[in-house]
């Protein structure tokens, strides 16, 4: 489908240049754009009722979450996402959100569970109503509460930048009980003050959804089992199936 023949967005009041990052943005992850296709400026300004500069701003902000590029004339189009990009991000998150976990536990009081709480029971009403979008905006709201706590800026910006880009929409499409069940487990270990597990329930639940996003694509290391990777066993704590597939 071509830039101008897809319908406009309605564009209401705040600033004009988070509406039309919000919009493409949502529009980029829902595949309406097709990679390598070009996203041109003047004519998304005349789609969206704007000017160009809300436009490019937009753009700009697209750029760093990792879903546009630049080609050598400074044009942007719709970046690719392979395997390499996944095992990329995943990899990372493996890595730094058990550790800005075990930062946050020596700051975490009894506000804050309080809060972590509410967001679990929320999170099962959504698992049981189906609401997709609903789980996904609580599923970040418990992690960013959770490493906000960690007190780090810089860790908390790295963080906020691997979960920008598309690998955490594709895993928005997998059942939820999974990850709603590992959610419990990790918020168990924070109340009982046991930093190695809660920071090795939450290794092991990034590394399940990669394993899962991983089968989904093409090739030998797309199409490897699950049985042929370590970082998919089934959390430690036994809180969760794990027959039942689910993202982070």
């Amino acid at each position: 489908m071509a830039t101008h023949d897809r319908p406009s967005p309605v564009i209401t009041r705040d600033t004009v240049e988070a509406q039309i990052y919000r919009s493409l943005r949502q529009d980029i992850l829902a595949g309406v754009y097709q990679e390598g296709e070009r996203m041109v400026q003047r004519t998304l300004a005349e789609r969206m009722g704007t000017s160009r500069i809300p436009v490019r701003d937009a753009l700009k902000r697209l750029e760093v979450d990792g879903l546009l590029a630049k080609d050598d004339n400074g044009s942007y189009y719709c970046k690719r996402f392979g395997v390499d990009d996944l095992e990329e991000v995943y990899t990372l998150r493996m890595l730094l959100e058990p550790h800005a976990l075990r930062l946050a536990m020596r700051r975490l009081d009894a506000d804050a569970l309080g809060y972590l709480r509410e967001l679990l029971a929320a999170m099962d009403q959504a698992v049981a109503a189906k609401d997709q979008d609903r789980y996904l905006d609580l599923n970040r709201e418990f992690h960013m509460t959770l490493y906000e706590a960690s007190g780090q800026p810089r860790l908390m910006q790295i963080i906020k930048g691997l979960w920008s880009g598309r690998p955490l929409f594709v895993a928005g499409d997998l059942g939820h009980t999974r990850s709603a069940g590992e959610h419990h487990a990790i918020f168990a270990a924070l109340e009982e003050g046991d930093a190695d597990l809660a920071s090795r329930l939450l290794h092991d639940h990034v590394g399940y959804a990669l394993n899962v996003l991983r089968a989904r694509f093409p090739g030998p290391r797309g199409d490897r089992e699950r049985a042929d990777d370590p970082v998919a066993e089934p959390p430690r704590a036994g809180a969760t199936d794990p027959n039942r597939g689910d993202g982070a």
